[in-house]
């Protein structure tokens, strides 16, 4: 509606008179003029042209000559006839003399400086350029030398020798301005019809067929020229306002279209696109590009460019790439899930319970999964720390090595004295050692004994030793060789044992021969071989028969050896 408004109080001070006055002949031609002219159905009385603009300022007015002629014959009915000067403006053009009725002027005989004039409208201040004569056919010749004068100013005049046709049409050397047209010749001046032509306002040319194109509509341009000196309505330029703006301009003609679609042309007047805008501008001119933040239709909103960069008002691109966080030439498609940043070229971290990053920073929203720290959890706990925000330290792992950072368990158990996944807990009271699975010892006072290697800090329970508290009460002072002295004695023990039953043995059956013997006493003994007479043997025997009695072998007796 405001566009509207001011379309019209533009076309109301600048352009085109809308409201000329027709003078065609039908109520028809006027329903469409000016768009179409006049000249098939022609002009209402007084008006002429193609468009019926051309108008006829002598008729009707007020006509002196300086004689008139008076003629009494068969051709006036045998009574006085005068010539007047009036006939000469009263409307009927022809250029017989005699036609009735009577339509022409006449001076009389014998007047040496015959004239006749037309007095206009003291009011009328047009310029006269353009004039027809009827004059009267078959004594043409009486008009050699002819002058016209408007205002006291020659407008045109023929030589001496030489004489207007029978119907003229005049054109002054150059328009002028006058209340008065006079016409002067040598001899008789017999003038049937004088027109004396002025464009109506708003229009001018020859035949005022040319509309004016003033800058004000209300200023009448020159009838002549078309010149305007408010200068040209918007779309005309030239001299006479007639061209129109060349493709591509309105206005002044030097100012260009806006962006219409398509490169169409504007309107020459008002610079309105025909059809829409290309894309990026706004108002029916098209000149005004989009607000920032829009672009195409303008309603279209930029997305989200790189440091909030405005976008191409026609594309929507943005010059310098997308906000962390988006894609494409636009950059309203966000990256996709797991990944942010620049170009969505960064990975997501490790987010808690799997959740999605932030597309632009990279922060995970509810923290970083175990194991993981800073906003974009995508650094590992420092090494002993484990667990949400790695703020739980590692338990005593086996040959310290680095728990599990998320889950915080020992990759290869607990060192001595620890248990449990992470190896937070101590081992019970009374147990020690890898995976606590050794009890302590006889510790003093029922003291616990170190977690690590069971040792008893307070020593042993009365008669346990050893750093441990496990050895059992010593027979002797010698606790430390108890144990392989008795084990060497009882082998070197057995070893005595077994040679002195070796040796019995032997005795016994050399006794056992011996008795045998004794039945003989003196034979038997006599008659050993010296041979066996071993000095040790009898010693031995000896001794056996001097410190243990008998025995008989073959006799059911049980004794001690």
């Amino acid at each position: 509606m405001g566009v509207f408004l001011t379309t019209m109080l533009f076309f109301s001070i600048t352009g085109t008179p809308t409201d000329a006055a027709c003078h065609c002949n039908t109520a028809a031609a006027c329903a469409v003029f000016p768009s179409s002219p006049c000249s098939q159905v022609g002009c209402q009385d007084g008006w002429f042209g193609s468009y019926c603009q051309r108008r006829n300022i002598a008729i009707g007015q007020r006509a002196t000559q300086s004689s008139t002629f008076t003629e009494n014959s068969d051709r006036t009915g045998y009574t006085d006839y005068r010539f007047e000067a009036r006939y000469g403006v009263d409307g009927r053009a022809t250029t017989n003399f005699y036609s009735k009725p009577f339509t022409c002027t006449h001076t009389a005989t014998g007047d040496k400086q015959p004239t006749w004039t037309v007095h206009l409208s003291s009011s009328h201040t047009d310029k006269i350029q353009h004039i027809k004569l009827y004059l009267r056919d078959g004594f043409l010749d009486r008009n050699k030398g002819m002058k016209i004068n408007v205002g006291g100013q020659l407008c045109f005049q023929w030589s001496t020798d030489r004489y207007p046709p029978a119907s003229a049409d005049v054109k002054c050397q150059q328009a002028l301005t006058g209340n008065t047209l006079i016409i002067q010749t040598s001899e008789y001046l017999a003038l049937c019809e004088v027109q004396i032509f002025v464009c109506s306002d708003g229009w001018f040319g020859e035949d005022c067929d040319k509309q004016c194109h003033c800058f004000v509509n209300t200023e009448i341009c020159d009838k002549i020229t078309g010149q305007c000196l408010s200068g040209c309505a918007p779309g005309y330029m030239g001299t006479d306002c007639q061209t129109e703006c060349p493709d591509g301009y309105y206005g002044n003609c030097t100012t260009e279209c806006g962006n219409c679609l398509n490169a169409a042309d504007c309107n020459k007047t008002t610079g309105i696109c025909l059809g829409d805008c290309e894309p990026g501008w706004l108002t029916d001119t098209c000149l005004q590009p989009c607000e920032e933040g829009y672009y195409g239709d303008c309603t279209s909103k930029c997305g989200n460019c790189y440091n909030a960069a405005c976008c191409n008002k026609d594309t929507g691109i943005c010059p310098g790439g997308c906000a962390a966080g988006w894609l494409t030439g636009t950059c309203l498609q966000p990256c996709q899930d797991g990944r942010y940043g620049m170009n969505c070229a960064s990975h997501c971290g490790n987010c808690l319970d799997g959740h999605v990053c932030n597309k632009s920073t990279g922060m995970c929203p509810r923290g970083c999964a175990e194991g993981w720290m800073n906003d974009t959890c995508v650094h590992p706990c420092p090494g002993g720390y484990y667990g949400t925000d790695c703020t739980s330290k590692c338990g005593n792992c086996l040959e310290n090595d680095v728990c599990n950072k998320s889950t915080g368990i020992c990759p290869n158990g607990c060192a001595a004295g620890w248990i449990n996944n992470t190896c937070h807990n101590m081992c019970d009271d009374g147990r020690y050692g890898s995976g606590c699975t050794s009890g302590c010892g006889h510790c003093k006072s029922g003291t616990v004994c170190d977690r690590t290697n069971g040792i008893c800090g307070s020593g042993c329970d009365g008669g346990y030793s050893g750093a441990r508290c496990e050895q059992c009460p010593a027979t002797s002072g010698h606790s430390n060789q108890v144990v392989p002295v008795a084990a060497t004695l009882g082998t070197l023990l057995i070893l005595a044992l077994i040679a002195l039953l070796t040796a019995i043995i032997y005795i016994r059956r050399l006794k056992n021969q011996l008795g045998v013997l004794q039945k003989k006493p003196e034979d038997n003994y006599i008659s050993l071989d010296e041979r066996t007479k071993d000095p040790v043997v009898e010693n031995t025997y000896e001794q056996i028969n001097n410190s243990t009695p008998y025995v008989n072998m073959g006799e059911d007796h049980q004794g001690r050896i």
